[in-house]
């Protein structure tokens, strides 16, 4: 859960994030042991590396890594709230495309 409030979902048929709909809460309660149980984490030699146990795709090797990241997001009005941008939608924004174009000028054969 964000600050703002909002759950997420990973659709694995789309491999988006998708907004958790409210209706659903009212559908059933969240348990964290069967969370546990789908989702097996486990530690490694190094704190930030461990494994994940992933009901479709098995044995997963994960990375904790710490990065600032910018982050557009967009306000969606059919779920009331901000999802994150599609990079392809990113390159519109006058933001980036004033990045593209100072490229562009600075290595025009790029």
């Amino acid at each position: 859960e964000r600050e703002d409030g909002h759950m997420f979902y990973v659709d694995w048929e789309q491999q988006k994030w998708r907004v958790f709909p409210p209706e659903w809460c009212e559908l059933g309660t969240f348990e964290s042991d069967s969370y546990n149980q789908k989702f097996a984490v486990t530690q490694k030699k190094a704190e930030r590396e461990g494994e994940l146990i992933h009901p479709f795709r098995g044995k997963l090797t994960t990375l904790l890594r710490q990065e600032s990241l910018n982050i557009f997001y967009f306000f969606d009005e059919k779920s009331k709230g901000w999802l994150p941008m599609p990079l392809t939608w990113e390159r519109h924004t006058p933001f980036v495309s004033g990045l593209v174009s100072e490229i562009k000028n600075t290595c025009p054969d790029w």
